[in-house]
């Protein structure tokens, strides 16, 4: 007999059905075996019987033929059970293939179950989750709803979660205040009632006809907080109340022209304007300022001041004088007092001060007209004429940043280099606005050819 698995290794249907074939199949060989045996026993009895037939004799020789046609139909019946436990055998196989088969078909079957059951075990701790968050929220929900019934419906005096009074708490509270409040009104006009009673004779109520004249008014002004103001006159004599227009203060805000003479003089006003076309060379096209007069409107004789405000350097004033404006002036600040110097008839129009350079050097112009101008080179000199006790360049010319008038024009300058020699810049004196002729620098030394540093200042004017 040959060895089979054991049928307690996998507890499943399928292993209890090969287990099953298997007993089956040892049963059959089991019975071959049997037969098998009863086989050779029969052999033994046959070589017994005829041994005994040799000795007993002939009468044993019927029984031995007989004997011998049992046995021979004993294995004719055995190999027919050798035969049927063959084919059993062979079914017991082809079962067993099936059965292998059917089993790795419910392994297959048990796998795909396993993995459907971890997806369902997934979707099952999702489906926890949620209701677990919705348990939360519904007793959240539970929570906040008992907590507005509580804010709701808490009877009179008692605390809303230890802190506050209900809704129904303060409506009873304003429903008994109510009810006070309108016996308390009752009480009053039952009282009135009963007490005063108008007639037109009585004093303790005004009348109409008499248009206040009950009232005392010096003390009905106390009780106004009225202050002094009430009692006084509209108008521009001692002790008035100024209007608009008053002492020409706020008379007309708006005038196209500054000369308007028939509309402004002897009046004061705070005034603007929009592209006068008499208004200051200097200003821009919207000024607004004041007028003071100080005569009579329409009087020739009229003493006036304008002062006008506008952007940055637009911004001036002027006077009147029996009759005659004078030139507007201009106010200079930190916004105009650098910038573009003009003139106009030696008058300053404009900044006070104008700084410029470049390669040839730099220079200042003053509104009064004086120029300033700073010029500093390097000229490859030799210093060796002889000039008196000293010595001296060739002359040359030198190129200035800005124009200057000649007949009013200085200039002196030093030169130095790098082997310690110095000396003076002389002459220079020009016939152009352009350059200074024939400058000459002179040293106490004889000195060769090199790069001379030159520092020049010229004082001139620029009108």
């Amino acid at each position: 007999m040959g060895l089979r698995p054991s049928s307690k290794s996998n507890p499943t249907t399928v292993s209890r059905f090969l287990d099953t074939g298997y007993d089956n199949v040892k049963k059959v060989a089991d019975n071959i075996e049997d037969i098998n045996s009863i086989s050779n026993s029969i052999d033994i009895i046959n070589q017994e019987a005829i041994t005994q037939v040799e000795v007993i004799g002939q009468g044993y020789v019927d029984q031995a033929e007989a004997a011998k046609v049992a046995s021979e139909q004993a294995a004719s019946d055995s190999q027919g059970y050798s035969v049927t436990a063959i084919n059993a055998k062979n079914e017991s196989i082809v079962q067993a293939g099936i059965a292998t088969d059917k089993a790795n078909e419910a392994l297959q079957s048990a796998n795909e179950s396993a993995a459907q059951a971890g997806i369902a075990t997934t979707q099952a701790n999702s489906a926890i989750s949620s209701a677990n968050a919705a348990a939360t929220s519904e007793s959240n929900a539970l929570s906040s709803a008992n907590l507005a019934e509580g804010w709701a419906t808490n009877g009179e005096d008692i605390l809303v979660d230890g802190t506050e009074y209900s809704a129904k708490h303060y409506s009873i509270k304003a429903s008994v205040s109510a009810a006070q409040a309108s016996s308390d009104a009752q009480t009053i006009s039952d009282q009135l009632d009963s007490t005063y009673l108008k007639t037109e004779s009585d004093l303790r109520y005004f009348q109409v006809s008499n248009n206040l004249s009950e009232v005392d008014p010096i003390q009905g002004r106390s009780n106004l907080e009225l202050g002094t103001a009430a009692t006084k006159d509209v108008g521009e004599s001692a002790g008035n109340v100024m209007e608009v227009g008053a002492f020409g203060l706020g008379f007309g805000k708006f005038y196209s022209s500054f000369d308007s003479e028939t509309v402004i003089e002897g009046r004061n006003r705070i005034y603007y304007t929009a592209l006068a076309s008499d208004r200051p060379s200097f200003a821009d096209n919207y000024q607004a300022g004041f007028h003071f007069g100080q005569a009579v409107q329409g009087s020739t004789n009229a003493y006036d001041t304008q002062v006008t405000f506008g952007a940055t350097g637009s911004s001036g004033w002027r006077q009147k004088e029996n009759g005659v404006w004078a030139d507007w002036k201009m106010f200079y600040d930190t916004g105009n007092i650098l910038g573009t110097v003009s003139q106009s008839g030696g008058i300053p129009t404009g900044a006070i001060i104008e700084s410029g350079s470049n390669v040839n050097g730099s220079y200042t112009r003053y509104a009064d007209g004086t120029l300033l101008i700073n010029i500093r080179a390097t000229r490859t000199l030799s210093i060796t004429v002889g000039h008196g006790y000293m010595y001296r360049s060739s002359g040359f010319n030198i190129d200035l940043p800005t124009n200057i008038i000649p007949s009013k024009t200085t200039s002196n300058g030093v030169f130095y280099d790098s082997g310690g020699n110095s000396g003076w810049i002389l002459g220079g004196i020009s016939n152009t606005e352009t350059q200074l002729i024939s400058v000459i620098a002179v040293g106490a030394e004889s000195t060769p050819s090199s790069a001379r540093i030159l520092d020049i200042t010229i004082v001139s004017r620029w009108f």
